[in-house]
């Protein structure tokens, strides 16, 4: 405050000093007033200031994630459908659905997803460290897929993760596969008459198919033995990687319980990779005229298989169907029903989802749409297939499926299972040959089964000194939540008395619950395995009803072998068979000409010959009064060419080549009568017969047919003089599986002369213990020195007579032959 004044009398000098102390108590309040109103405004600019920072939003906080993402080809070529985005979390913070959007663009088309519409590795309400988002998608070939993380945050947003990937096949080194094949008829029956045609889709994983490489159609009817196949020549392209073929006609009645078998080979990319195709298989069956009942599923496939209350999307069925008799229609598409049934609604109507789609031989998909399974917990879904339809118009519905909707599996800490194994073959014995191929169809109680993780198979032999297993490696998806592989030959034949064990490890559901699934094992049983002999091939002598050796269950109905006259005896016939290939020209496998066993050389040039060497006579036994070539051949496939004959004497002289004769799509006999056409003009002599050779060669007549195919060549001289009996048959085993012991088994009689055994070491003929000497059915063994006589699989005997040349003609007279192998 101010001084308070008072008025006086005082003197001007006085007053003077009052002024003076006025003006300077006046510049006192004057700062202190100053000092207050800047202080004032310095509150109110800090006020401002911070009101002001306030308003402006924080720093940005950047989420950080360590993420793989690659682009998964699937199971065929590049853009079929079943492509994925996978981004796998290998570190750092989670992810919610709410805050997370995920952006591919594949090629010009971009897709953004976010919360529910993420799904897959999001499904559990996070998306974390260990997991794998997925995404299926189609992706063509050599297109460039974008893909990107977006973190979202209350205010802002960040770039987690960028990816520029690329759909290449630079580094393909895989062959192509048949696709899809097409069998006409597509049920071989004992009613089936003519030719069977295949035709084989051809795709390939990436590069492409070479449409310029022809593959050959081979072929087999397997009993259970595995006989060789045979090569049915080359297919015809009938349109983009598709080729066709024939496997030639068959007596189909009696073949009912056997096994039609065919694969192609080779085929080729682009890159020049190659090999054959898988087998394709169709059993032989009995007519269904009478069949009247409908389909059945088989094997049911629910993807996911426990459907739940955190389940998102649609729930996909599968059924393959199978048919007690005439087998499943194909081309008639069952349809898939459905409904939720609940406590209050037991037996609501079901709704018909439509046709099903065919993804496979006798196998359909369809799915059932997104039912908002959050809201269904408790209830349970239904489904059946209607209309399905077998090849004689019989349609029925199946069994019902059913499926309770669980509650959510938050809190699920239980590894999958397996469901369902599947063993092919079903029992090893000591007969088995190759792998043992291993399914497994795996379940979970909960969650779901991870089906991006794959299970490894562990198998051992167990002697019962309980071995370590040994790791198969990681099985192959096959299907939703199925699994295959393979365990590798372990020698079966010298397993029998063990044990085959193996079990699924890593099996893994969608919380991350890994396992070990429960042990299975199969006793490896030792079989006795009869394999009867193939094939024939007489050099002296004859061989007639030779399939009556070819089975021990046939009433004692025998082969015979006659002894052949070297002597003569006024019209004896010697067969001479060709021994070695001279000149083979632009033939293949010209070997294959030596023996009748339906296995061939080959050749689809026109115009050229193949020359064989025939085998020779020892001593002079007559007079020569015939003398005829001939050949066994076919064509595949037959139109109208031919083959021409023509006889040579070593050194080059050569008679005059036949004209056209006629050919076959199977095996026929050609032939040339010589006797009055030897080369270089003349008389025939024995050292002619040693000295002769004989040509086979082709002769294209209007368009191209196909191959040419030769089995055997051989000459047959008649002639005259003395009497002399002699014997030397051999014959041919194919098929024959190893084993610990292999043992020629004969059941026979004799009669004018007594017989040897002998076996093929791969250099010579190994005679065996003991003669064929009884007239009475009697059996025989020989055992086989193993590896030299089994061959490989085709061992090789020889019957020959103790009297050789003798004045008696003998036959010997065979029940069956065949090796016996434990």
């Amino acid at each position: 405050m101010l001084p308070r004044l008072q008025k006086t009398n005082d003197s001007p000098s006085r007053r003077n000093r009052l002024r003076r102390t006025l003006r300077d108590d006046a510049r006192a309040a004057s700062d202190v007033v100053g000092s207050i109103l800047l202080v004032a405004v310095t509150v109110l600019m800090v006020g401002g200031l911070a009101a002001a920072l306030a308003a402006r939003p924080g720093p940005i906080e950047n989420r950080y994630a360590d993420l793989a993402v690659v682009i998964v080809q699937g199971s065929g070529d590049w853009g079929t459908g079943d492509e994925r985005i996978e981004i796998r979390h290998r570190g750092g913070e989670p992810f919610f659905p709410q805050d997370t959007r995920i952006r591919y663009k594949i090629a010009s088309t971009e897709t953004t997803l976010t919360g529910d519409q993420l799904g897959s590795a999001f499904g559990d309400g996070v998306f974390q460290i260990g997991e794998t988002w997925a995404r299926t998608v189609t992706i063509p070939v050599q297109t460039n897929v974008d893909v990107g993380v977006v973190a979202m945050e209350a205010q802002s947003e960040s770039l987690v993760s960028t990816n520029l990937l690329a759909a290449s096949c630079n580094g393909d080194l895989t062959a192509p596969y048949v696709q899809s094949w097409t069998q006409s008829p597509v049920d071989v029956k004992s009613t089936t008459a003519g030719a069977v045609s295949v035709t084989a889709l051809v795709s390939d994983a990436c590069s492409g198919v070479d449409q310029t490489f022809t593959p050959n159609l081979y072929y087999r009817i397997n009993d259970g033995t595995n006989p060789a196949y045979t090569n049915a020549g080359a297919m015809t392209l009938t349109a983009t990687s598709t080729w066709q073929g024939s496997v030639p006609s068959q007596t189909w009645s009696s073949l009912v319980g056997k096994t039609l078998q065919y694969y192609i080979g080779p085929i080729r990319d682009v890159r020049l990779n190659q090999g054959d195709s898988a087998v394709s298989a169709d059993a032989i069956q009995t007519d269904c005229g009478s069949d009247n009942q409908a389909p059945t599923v088989q094997t049911w496939t629910q993807n996911p298989a426990d459907v739940t209350a955190s389940t998102t999307g649609a729930v996909s069925v599968t059924a393959v169907l199978t048919d007690n008799c005439a087998g499943v229609d194909n081309g008639a598409n069952p349809e898939l029903n459905y409904r939720i049934t609940s406590s209050g609604d037991p037996n609501p109507p079901f709704t018909n989802a439509g046709p099903m789609s065919r993804t496979a031989t006798d196998t359909w998909r369809r799915s059932i749409p997104d039912q908002n399974w959050a809201s269904q917990s408790g209830n349970t879904l239904e489904y059946e297939l209607r209309v399905m339809k077998d090849l004689n118009g019989n349609t029925g519905t199946s069994t019902r499926q059913s499926d309770v909707i669980a509650s959510s599996c938050a809190g699920d800490t239980q590894a999958p299972t397996v469901q369902t194994w599947t063993q092919s073959p079903n029992d090893v014995s000591s007969g088995t040959v190759g792998a043992v191929t291993i399914t497994a169809v795996l379940t979970d109680n909960c969650a779901g089964v991870d089906n991006a993780a794959n299970p490894e198979l562990h198998y051992r032999v167990n002697d019962g000194t309980n071995p370590a297993f040994t790791n198969g490696g990681a099985m192959t998806l096959t299907g939703a939540n199925t699994w295959q592989k393979a365990i590798p030959d372990q020698g079966w034949s010298s397993q029998g008395g063990k044990t085959l064990e193996y079990e699924l490890r890593l099996m893994k559901d969608l919380n991350g619950n890994t396992g070990t699934s429960t042990r299975q094992s199969d006793a490896i049983q030792l079989v006795t395995v009869y394999t009867y002999v193939n094939s024939n091939t007489p050099t002296t002598g004859t061989v007639t009803n030779f399939g009556n050796a070819q089975s021990a269950s046939d009433a004692d109905a025998v082969a015979t072998v006659a002894e052949g006259n070297i002597g003569g005896g006024g019209g004896s016939t010697n067969t001479y068979a060709a021994t070695a290939v001279v000149s083979a020209g632009s033939w293949s496998n010209g070997n294959n000409g030596l023996t009748s066993d339906n296995v061939y050389a080959t050749t689809t040039a026109q115009n050229t010959f193949i020359e064989y060497s025939l085998a020779d006579q020892t001593g002079s036994p007559g007079t020569i009064t015939a003398v005829v070539l001939k050949g066994e051949a076919s064509l595949s496939p037959y139109v109208d060419d031919q083959f021409q004959l023509q006889a040579c004497l070593a050194g080059g002289t050569c008679n005059t080549i036949t004209s056209g004769l006629s050919g076959s799509g199977s095996d026929v006999t050609i032939q040339y009568d010589i006797t009055n056409a030897r080369p270089g003009g003349g008389s025939w002599s024995w050292t002619d017969v040693n000295n002769l050779q004989g040509r086979v060669q082709t002769l294209k007549i209007g368009a191209f047919d196909g191959t040419w195919r030769l089995d055997r060549v051989w000459a047959e001289v008649t002639y005259s003089g003395p009497a002399a009996y002699s014997t030397d048959v051999q014959m041919d085993f194919a098929g024959v599986p190893s084993g610990t012991t292999q043992v020629l088994e004969l059941r026979y009689r004799t009669t004018g002369d007594t017989f040897n055994v002998q076996v093929w070491d791969g250099s010579a003929y190994r005679t065996c213990t003991g003669i064929l000497n009884s007239a009475a059915l009697a059996t025989y063994t020989c055992s086989l020195t193993l590896p030299a006589e089994y061959q490989s699989g085709s061992p090789r005997i020889r019957f020959t007579d103790t009297t050789v040349g003798g004045a008696t003609q003998g036959n010997l007279f065979l029940e069956y032959v065949r090796v016996k192998t434990n």
